[in-house]
């Protein structure tokens, strides 16, 4: 993410725009409509995040690919964020409005990374102790990393438990050169 307090602010005021009118589920879906719009279509988030393109021109091409689909007020602010040359925050701001949206709807992300990769019923182990110890809705985001050994890596927001192998050995390592040292 480019500079996430930049993106914060331009969520935070999206997010209490759509909270303001009781919208907050549909301006999130429209909101993801555009960020797709650029992810999925290079010329799109070249043309958006373009510094010669001039911003009347932007408004343009937004009008024509977004004005049949998302609310005039989400089209309002992509217009603000092209006055003030916030462009290429577009897919920050959306990264931003889902944390928000998954904390207003008592959802957690959990990371999990893993030596091989988990079975159904392990995943489906893990969301129960999750869920039941932080009393949230756990979504996994899982990935694989062989040269973790065995055990996995779990990342719950800034707090990283590692229950690798390849953690214990380190860990067990710095025990016994602090041992030795003594």
């Amino acid at each position: 993410m480019k500079e996430k307090s930049i993106a914060s602010r331009y969520a935070k005021a999206l997010f209490d725009i759509a909270e303001d009118k009781d919208s907050l589920d549909a301006f999130f879906e429209q909101w993801s409509f555009i960020t797709d719009a650029i992810k999925q279509n290079e010329e799109v988030r070249i043309l958006f995040e373009s510094r010669l393109l001039p911003k009347e021109n932007k408004k343009d091409l937004a009008k024509k690919l977004f004005s049949a689909t998302v609310d005039p007020l989400i089209l309002e602010f992509l217009f603000f964020l092209f006055d003030k040359s916030r462009e290429n925050y577009i897919i920050d701001i959306w990264e931003v409005l889902h944390e928000m949206m998954d904390v207003k709807n008592g959802i957690l992300t959990v990371n999990i990374t893993s030596a091989f990769p988990l079975a159904k019923n392990q995943e489906e182990d893990l969301v129960s102790a999750i869920g039941t110890a932080t009393g949230k809705t756990i979504r996994l985001d899982l990935s694989v990393d062989p040269k973790l050994i065995g055990g996995l890596v779990m990342t719950i927001n800034d707090t990283v438990y590692d229950g690798s192998l390849t953690g214990q050995l380190s860990l067990l390592k710095q025990q016994l050169a602090a041992g030795s040292d003594k």
